[in-house]
């Protein structure tokens, strides 16, 4: 029994759809990232703890550095961008706002008068799995073609 395989033809196929998986990658890029940056979001959210400012201030009623009211809480701030590097790489970006951003390395590393809280490190480490399966979903649609 002789068998002949046309395997010009496969290799062809195989090496084009090889060629074709970085520029899919690519254009799912921004999007795998604006999601991942909604998860590391939440998750930042859900570990941070809610300050009671306003229950300890009884006589003064709390204000921001700025002196404007009402007070502005960080779980109320956290944002994410997706940005280009000045190499070109695209990178997601979580933080804080105007008003709590200066506060986030305060809170999560701790002063002399507070204790650190990790807000970021387990808020990461949460995020880690389910941007995994993100990773993994994004490859497997580019490899379907």
């Amino acid at each position: 029994m002789n068998v002949k395989m046309d395997d010009d033809g496969a290799f062809r196929w195989i090496n084009q759809m090889l060629v074709n998986i970085p520029a899919s990658i690519r254009e799912r890029e921004r999007l795998l990232l604006r999601n991942a940056g909604k998860i590391l979001k939440n998750n930042v959210k859900a570990v941070m703890r809610r300050s009671d400012v306003e229950e300890a201030a009884v006589k003064v009623e709390p204000k921001n550095y700025d002196g404007s009211r009402p007070y502005v809480h960080m779980q109320d701030e956290v944002s994410y961008k997706v940005k280009k590097s000045k190499t070109g790489a695209l990178y997601v970006s979580v933080r804080g706002g105007k008003m709590t951003g200066y506060k986030w390395h305060l809170v999560n590393d701790g002063t002399i008068n507070t204790n650190p809280t990790h807000f970021i490190e387990t808020a990461e480490s949460r995020s880690g799995e389910e941007i995994e399966r993100a990773i993994d979903e994004m490859i497997r649609r580019a490899l379907d073609g």
